[in-house]
């Protein structure tokens, strides 16, 4: 037994996050909110590889990602998934509000070229800026 590692079906923390679902709304539904049951209603009416991206990126550590960092075999089609959960309002594009988060993201490389035009800034007189 030891050594062996069970096979787990593709979309297997889909199916667990739909177990939790189902049990909150049996047991605990005297609790939830609207927005809540909506959630719940409009999670279940996605097809299976938007449900699966919205688990997926609700189990990363921060909330934004990149798209170029999506990859997920079960997930054929993540740009039409994304564009999906946009237009059903389950994610959004960043804003301007989401910078700090966003730099946190990025590597420093990343950070050094977008600080790049920024040289030399600090030696020119403020008519210049």
């Amino acid at each position: 037994m030891f050594g062996t590692r069970a096979r787990l079906l593709p979309f297997y923390y889909v199916d667990h996050f739909e177990e939790i679902l189902s049990f909150l709304a049996a047991n605990w539904s005297a609790l939830m909110s609207d927005m809540e049951f909506a959630f719940e209603r409009d999670f279940r009416a996605l097809p299976q590889e938007a449900r699966a991206l919205v688990v997926r990126l609700s189990n990363r550590r921060r909330w934004h990602a990149r798209v170029s960092g999506l990859k997920y075999a079960e997930i054929g089609d993540i740009p039409g998934a994304l564009k999906l959960l946009r237009e059903r309002g389950f994610i959004r594009e960043a804003v301007i509000e989401d910078s700090d988060e966003i730099l946190e993201t990025l590597t420093r490389t990343e950070v050094a070229s977008l600080l790049k035009p920024l040289r030399g800034l600090s030696t020119k007189k403020k008519p210049e800026l």
